[in-house]
C-alpha cells in the first residue's frame, strides 16, 4: 500500500466540498430542513431521480480524476490532442456544427415549443412585424385572450419588450421559416469572435479547451436553442469586445465603428446589458485617450460613439412612438412606474448568491469557483485585461437590478449569459497561469468538462420532460383531433416546472383563426359562448381534457365527458 492516495487530499477535499456544496440543492429537493436552515439554498428545486444520477455520475468522475490527476497532460497537450481528429475541419465547419446542434435541440429535441410568456410575447411581436405593422389589433374579449407580457392601449395589443429581437425573428416570419432557426445561428457566430477572442489571449490548445467549455455547457446549448434574447445579445457582445481589442492594437478605425454598432444593436434587444458593455469598452478607451492623450485616442471615441448613434436614435424614436416620450422606457411605461433599478441589499447579495448556485447546477461548480478565483489569479499576475472585467461588472451591476415585483435579483441565472463567455476566458486565463506550477489545476479544468457533459445530458432529459408537460394542453388537443373547438384553460399545465394559465392561451395575433382556440377561464362561459357560438367546448383541467355539455359552470361539473 502506497501514500499516494493522500496527495489527492489537498485538491480532492476541497474539490468534494464543492461538489457535495453545489450537488445540495439538487439532492435537498427543496426539503423543510434546508428551506429552515439554508433559506436561499432551499429555494433551488430542481428535484427527482435524474438530479441523483447527475450528483452521483459527478462525484464518480471527480474521484476517478482525483486518482489520476498526476498523469493528466499540460491543458495546451490536451487541447491539442482533443484537435487532432478534427483539424482538417475549419472555422465555418464548427460553426455549421454547432447551428446544427442547436437546432436539432431547439426544433426537434424541445419540438420548438415557446417555453415562456416571453418567449412568446417575442413570437407575437416578430408576426406583427411581419405583418407590415408596429402593434398588432387587440383581441376580442382580453379577459380571455390577453398575454401577460403584452399590453392593450386602445385597440392595440403592444409587447412590453423592446423590437430588435423581433425585428430579426420577421423576415423568417414573413417566409413562414422555423423561428429557432435564429438563436442557433447566432450561436455559431458567436463561436467566431469567442475563438477569436480565445486565440489572442491563449494558444491554439488552451483556445481549443475554452471552446468545448462554452459548447459542452448546457447554459450554453439551451439559450442558443430556444428563443430567449440571450444569443444574439451575446453575439453582439462578443462582437464589440473583439472589435475594440483590435482597434486598441493599432487596427483601422472602422473598428470602433462596428464596435459602437454592436453595442447599439444589443441596446435594441437587451439594453440593460449594452449599457453594462458599454461601460467597460468606454473606460478602457478613456483610459487609453488618458495615457496617451494623442489624436488616435480621440478618432476612436468618436467613432465609437458614432457607431452606435443610429441605434440609439433608433431606440428613442421607438420610445417616443410607443410611450409618447423618447425618454420615457419601454419597462417604465409598461410598469406604470420607474426604472426595475434599486439599491444594494441584503437580499439583492442573498439573491446573488442563490443565482451563483443554480449557475453551478447549470454549468458546473467548479467555473463557479473560478469564477472568484480567476481575478484574484490574473489581478496578482498584472494579466487583466478588459476581457477579464465584463463578468465582474455584469454580477455587480446586477446587485441593482430589481427585476420582477420588486424583487431584487428575481431574474433568474440566465442574466449571467450574456457575459459567460468572458467568465470561460477569464477562467482559462488563469488556469494557464497555474497549470505548469499546479500540475492540480489540470484535473480541475478536467473536472469542469466531465461535469458540464454530465450536465448537460441531465439538462436535456430535464427540458424535455418539462416541455412534454407544458404542452400537455395542446397534445391533448391534438391527440383528440380537435376540430372548430375551445378549449377552456381552468389550471395551469406543468409537473416539472409549473405554468401559469394566463400564459397558454396561444392562438396568434388573431384569437379567432386556428381551428382550436385556447382560452383563459373566465368562470362565467356565456361571453366564450357568444364569441364561439358554433364551436364545440373543452375544458383542460388537471392534466384532462373534457368536454363540456353546458355553459353553467355548476351544471359541467357533473356533465363533463372525458376525452
Amino acid at each position: 500500500m502506497t501514500f499516494a492516495w493522500l496527495r489527492v487530499v489537498r485538491f480532492g477535499g476541497v474539490g468534494l466540498v464543492v461538489v457535495v456544496t453545489m450537488a445540495l440543492p439538487w439532492l435537498s429537493g427543496g426539503t423543510p430542513w434546508i428551506r429552515e436552515t439554508v433559506p436561499w439554498l432551499g429555494r433551488i428545486n430542481f428535484g427527482g431521480p435524474r438530479a441523483v444520477w447527475l450528483a452521483a455520475m459527478t462525484l464518480a468522475a471527480f474521484i476517478v480524476v482525483c486518482a489520476g490527476w498526476r498523469n493528466l497532460p499540460d491543458l495546451s497537450e490536451l487541447g491539442n490532442r482533443l484537435r487532432r481528429p478534427f483539424l482538417r475541419l475549419r472555422l465555418w465547419h464548427w460553426m455549421l456544427i454547432v447551428a446544427v446542434c442547436s437546432w436539432f435541440v431547439g426544433g426537434i429535441w424541445l419540438r420548438g415549443f415557446p417555453i415562456s410568456d416571453d418567449v412568446y410575447a417575442v413570437m407575437l411581436q416578430a408576426d406583427t412585424y411581419a405583418s407590415g405593422q408596429w402593434v398588432a389589433a387587440a383581441p376580442p374579449l382580453p379577459p380571455a385572450f390577453d398575454h401577460p407580457r403584452l399590453r392593450i392601449v386602445g385597440d392595440a395589443w403592444i409587447s412590453q419588450y423592446l423590437p430588435g429581437w423581433a425585428m430579426i425573428l420577421a423576415p423568417l416570419a414573413w417566409i413562414g421559416a422555423p423561428l429557432w432557426l435564429a438563436p442557433g445561428a447566432f450561436a455559431a457566430g458567436s463561436l467566431v469572435f469567442f475563438w477569436m477572442l480565445a486565440r489572442r489571449r491563449l494558444d491554439a490548445g488552451l483556445a481549443t479547451v475554452a471552446t468545448l467549455i462554452l459548447c459542452s455547457s448546457a447554459f450554453f446549448v439551451l439559450n442558443a436553442s430556444t428563443l430567449y434574447s440571450h444569443a444574439p445579445a451575446t453575439f453582439f457582445g462578443l462582437a464589440a469586445v473583439e472589435s475594440t481589442l483590435r482597434r486598441r492594437a493599432g487596427g483601422h478605425w472602422r473598428w470602433a465603428i462596428f464596435a459602437g454598432a454592436s453595442i447599439g444593436a444589443m441596446g435594441l434587444i437587451r439594453p440593460y446589458n449594452a449599457a453594462i458593455f458599454t461601460a467597460v469598452l468606454g473606460l478602457a478607451l478613456l483610459f487609453d485617450w488618458g495615457r496617451r492623450r494623442d489624436r488616435q485616442s480621440v478618432v476612436t471615441l468618436v467613432a465609437f460613439g458614432l457607431g452606435g448613434l443610429p441605434f440609439a436614435l433608433a431606440l428613442l424614436g421607438y420610445q417616443a412612438m410607443m410611450t409618447g416620450s423618447p425618454f420615457k422606457t419601454i419597462p417604465a411605461w409598461f410598469g406604470g412606474g420607474g426604472e426595475p433599478l434599486g439599491m444594494i441589499s441584503a437580499l439583492s447579495l442573498e439573491n446573488a448568491i442563490h443565482r451563483f448556485a443554480r449557475l453551478g447546477i447549470i454549468t458546473s461548480p467548479v467555473l463557479v469557483v473560478a469564477a472568484f478565483v480567476a481575478p484574484v489569479v490574473l489581478g496578482w499576475a498584472r494579466k487583466l485585461t478588459v476581457v477579464d472585467w465584463v463578468f465582474p461588472a455584469t454580477v455587480f451591476a446586477f446587485l441593482f437590478y430589481e427585476g420582477r415585483g420588486g424583487i431584487p435579483q428575481s431574474y433568474g441565472p440566465r442574466y449571467l449569459f450574456e457575459a459567460f463567455p468572458f467568465l470561460v476566458l477569464s477562467s482559462m486565463a488563469a488556469a494557464s497561469l497555474l497549470s505548469s506550477r499546479w500540475p492540480v489545476v489540470r484535473a480541475w479544468v478536467v473536472m469542469l468538462l466531465v461535469t458540464q457533459t454530465f450536465g448537460l445530458l441531465s439538462w436535456l432529459a430535464y427540458e424535455r420532460d418539462a416541455i412534454q408537460s407544458l404542452s400537455e394542453p395542446f397534445r391533448l388537443a391534438a391527440r383528440a383531433n380537435l376540430k372548430h373547438a375551445v378549449v377552456i384553460l381552468e389550471t395551469p399545465p406543468g409537473v416539472y416546472r409549473r405554468g401559469n394559465q394566463f400564459d397558454y392561451a396561444r392562438n396568434g395575433l388573431d384569437v379567432t383563426k386556428p381551428s382550436v382556440v385556447y382560452a383563459r377561464d373566465l368562470g362565467d362561459r356565456d361571453k366564450l359562448r357568444a364569441l364561439f357560438p358554433d364551436r364545440a367546448f373543452y375544458v383542460y383541467r388537471d392534466g384532462k381534457l373534457m368536454k363540456i355539455k353546458k355553459a353553467n359552470r355548476q351544471q359541467e361539473k357533473r356533465e363533463v365527458e372525458e376525452l
